[in-house]
């Protein structure tokens, strides 16, 4: 683990014990002195999600959560979602005049 993920990862603990739920990738930047973009909070949650350090859903907001905390992980996104209905063409020219 890098010292920035150790950062994060302390970052995550010490959210979780204090609120009972993950931290935003924007919470993550203002708590954390290393992190300075969102994209790299979420680069380095997701590098600890596969080093096994937390679970993390993804497309799951405040998801990340340690896993010496004793907190059962939160269940899967729901893979059986309906797809969205697609538009119907018209035939017609942008123009109508």
């Amino acid at each position: 683990m890098t010292p920035r993920q150790k950062d994060v990862y302390d970052c995550i603990v010490k959210f979780w014990k204090k609120n009972g739920h993950g931290p935003s990738f924007t919470e993550i930047v203002e708590h954390t002195e290393s992190m300075n973009s969102r994209s790299n909070a979420y680069r380095h949650v997701r590098a600890l999600h596969a080093l096994g350090m937390i679970y993390y859903v993804p497309g799951r907001a405040r998801s990340a959560r340690p896993l010496d905390v004793g907190v059962p992980p939160l269940s899967e996104p729901n893979s059986k979602r309906k797809p969205r209905k697609k538009k119907k063409s018209k035939d017609e020219p942008w123009n109508n005049d």
